[in-house]
């Protein structure tokens, strides 16, 4: 699976990247670059954003899912939502989050680091 470019990146761009003609480079399609990508290479081990692709590479590949990985079929449904939405965090913030007693207090903080991204 670490082999394969679902999202055909050349040159840094994805191909919805490459077809729009946008400026974005290293991430997802729209404004945000993944600030743990450097040299092409990932820094962290998010478990998340290996089940984030956008509506494109879903249509244009098969893909990975939460309920393909044993591992991950012994985690509540309160995890798999954490490890579905927790995309812009590092390895430590993530396992913070699915050890929180609160899962409104990790979904909150979630959405705080996604917008403070978004910015």
């Amino acid at each position: 699976m670490s082999t394969r470019n679902i999202c055909d990146f050349k040159e840094n761009k994805c191909f919805v990247q490459r077809r729009v003609g946008n400026n974005h480079y290293n991430g997802c399609c729209g404004p945000v670059s993944c600030k743990y990508l450097i040299d092409g290479h990932c820094t962290t081990q998010n478990i998340s954003c290996k089940f984030f692709y956008c509506p494109e590479a879903k249509k244009k590949n098969k893909l990975l899912h939460i309920k393909d990985i044993d591992l991950l079929k012994v985690f509540s449904l309160r995890q798999k939502i954490i490890i579905r939405l927790d995309v812009t965090s590092n390895r430590e913030q993530i396992l913070k989050d699915l050890s929180s007693y609160s899962f409104l207090l990790a979904i909150a903080k979630i959405i705080f680091r996604n917008y403070r991204i978004m910015k």
